[in-house]
This record gives C-alpha cells, sequence and structure tokens, in this order.
C-alpha cells in the first residue's frame, strides 16, 4: 500500500509564519515542545553514543585477549 504525504511549500510555510505571528499564544508551547524534544534526542544520543563506544571496547578486548571462557583453575 503507497502512503501519500502531504510535502510543504514556500506558501504554506509563509501562511503558517503569518498566523504564528498573529496568534503568537501559539507560539510558546510550540517552543517548549521543541525544546524538550531536544532534550529528549540528546538523552537518547547519549545513550545510544556510550552503548556504541562500549560495545567497540569488548570487541576490541577480545580481538586481543581472545574469548573468555570457562576452564579448570591451575593447581
Amino acid at each position: 500500500m503507497r502512503k501519500s504525504y502531504q510535502t510543504e511549500t514556500k506558501t504554506n510555510s509563509r501562511a503558517l509564519a503569518e498566523h504564528l505571528a498573529k496568534n503568537e499564544q501559539y507560539l510558546l508551547p510550540m517552543v517548549d515542545l521543541v525544546m524538550h524534544s531536544k532534550v529528549a534526542l540528546d538523552d537518547a544520543l547519549d545513550d545510544v553514543s556510550r552503548a556504541f563506544i562500549e560495545a567497540l571496547l569488548l570487541i576490541s578486548a577480545s580481538q586481543v585477549a581472545g574469548i573468555p571462557h570457562s576452564g579448570s583453575a591451575a593447581v
């Protein structure tokens, strides 16, 4: 099933800007939403980048030291 999407044109963008300029009470909640979204994205990227670096370090360690395995203790 193919979905059609409406694309934004300069006319639509200009009309939105004019509407927001006339009705500035809508502008502050939108700015607040954008700021909260930015914080959430920053947190998610921090978590993903930390996990990525940890995975790279584990791969590097296994290549240097070999894959960990259970063995008998030396007597």
